[in-house]
């Protein structure tokens, strides 16, 4: 009899359903090695001599043998009910200060190959992030035999593709979900029964003025409406009984996450980047096509260019950018925005565009956008703001050389 069917006979002998044997299969023909710890498991069990473990006639079938009856105990019978199970069954017994199994050398050893094909401490996090372990960086032992178990269960294809998936360590749902309600409603506590309070939830033509009603509490719009520039937003429906975290997670992987992937250079970024472009992307809807990580002046250019709401410039939304672009910018070692300067234009006064200086004095950049100052925002034209924390100080802004003469009608 072949070792498949020889796992699948005792399987079945041994009570398990069919899905259930499949997968007893899988960790039997991987061949753990035993622990001390897993003898005294025999006896304190009653599951067979422990003796048969030293028994080397037979290639080993004692051991074999005693193994399958510890996996197939009742209480253990549902920790085989699906490949997830499986693995949390494998990760319980060979982790933790008493493992009762240990990987083989040759596990290691194709464990250890297929981890070091991730080539950067980032690549490693997604690694152990898609493993559900701490994200740190380093192959230890832990992160090994972690990625033996997943190897055991998934094969190696699908550990690729699952460690691609958590680039941006999507894992940690509740963290980045709270984050993004944080920002939407001021509010330094996050409470799951809070309503979501953000722009689109007062916009008047958010589902005819019952904004709240289709933006869940993490400021998902449900349904498409026309903001007040114009632009659809597009909604993004729940599914029937779906809760509102898990319909925001599911937006995060549908909507975010795409966009995050396709920024030149998220590869080589670590964790804090890819958050705040997540973030970036949750807020705009999109991420600037000419974002580059690997160019200051481009991420710059793309990241403080947004200023305006309804074609105005407005005081909150350059906070924002700001805060968006300094994010990323104290992550790379980036110049900091140090003070914005509102220059009139020539034939009209009430226009104005912005430039961003560091703290130097030099300009790093400079908005196209000639506009006036939009409704309700404190930001006027020909005078210097310094930014504190990534907010413009309005109250203690000053007057910049003699203002153009303002348009008269």
């Amino acid at each position: 009899m072949n070792e498949p069917d020889l796992y699948s006979n005792m399987g079945t002998d041994s009570g398990l359903n069919e899905g259930q044997t499949a997968n007893f299969a899988i960790v039997m023909r991987a061949n753990y090695d035993h622990t001390e710890n897993f003898r005294n498991e025999i006896i304190s069990n009653k599951l067979g001599d422990n003796a048969m473990l030293d028994y080397e006639s037979g290639n080993g079938f004692g051991r074999t043998w005693l193994k399958s009856r510890y996996h197939a105990q009742e209480k253990l019978r549902t920790s085989f009910d699906t490949p997830e199970t499986t693995l949390k069954h494998l990760n319980s017994i060979t982790m933790g200060e008493k493992p009762i199994m240990k990987p083989s050398e040759l596990q290691v050893e194709t464990a250890t190959h297929v981890l070091t094909t991730f080539d950067t401490p980032e690549k490693i996090m997604q690694a152990q992030t898609a493993m559900g372990l701490p994200a740190d960086g380093v192959i230890n032992e832990q992160t090994t035999i972690a990625a033996v178990n997943y190897l055991t269960v998934y094969g190696e294809e699908e550990f690729k593709k699952q460690v691609k998936k958590a680039l941006p360590a999507t894992k940690n749902y509740g963290v980045l979900l709270e984050m993004f309600r944080k920002a939407e409603s001021g509010s330094k506590v996050f409470a799951e029964g809070e309503l979501h309070i953000g722009q689109e939830t007062l916009n008047s033509s958010n589902n005819a003025g019952k904004g709240v009603a289709n933006t869940t509490r993490y400021g998902v719009v449900q349904e498409d409406y026309v903001n007040s520039s114009g632009k659809t937003v597009k909604g993004f429906a729940k599914l029937e009984k779906e809760t509102d975290y898990d319909h925001a997670k599911r937006f995060y992987n549908e909507r975010v996450l795409p966009k995050v992937e396709k920024v030149k250079g998220i590869e080589k970024e670590n964790q804090n980047v890819v958050s705040a472009l997540a973030s970036l992307a949750w807020n705009r809807g999109s991420l600037p096509s000419n974002l580059d990580l690997t160019n200051e002046d481009k991420s710059r250019a793309a990241l403080l260019d947004v200023t305006t709401t309804g074609g105005k410039h407005s005081t909150g939304v350059v906070n924002r950018s700001i805060q968006e672009y300094e994010k990323i910018a104290v992550e790379k070692g980036w110049t900091n925005v140090a003070s914005v300067k509102t220059i009139a234009d020539a034939k009209d006064a009430n226009k104005f565009n912005l430039e961003f200086y560091d703290s130097s004095g030099k300009l790093i950049y400079k908005d196209s956008k000639v506009t006036t100052t939009a409704p309700d925002s404190s930001i006027k034209a020909n005078y210097n703001y310094t930014v504190v924390n990534g907010s413009l100080q309005t109250d203690k802004a000053t007057l910049l050389a003699a203002t153009p003469k303002a348009k008269t009608t």
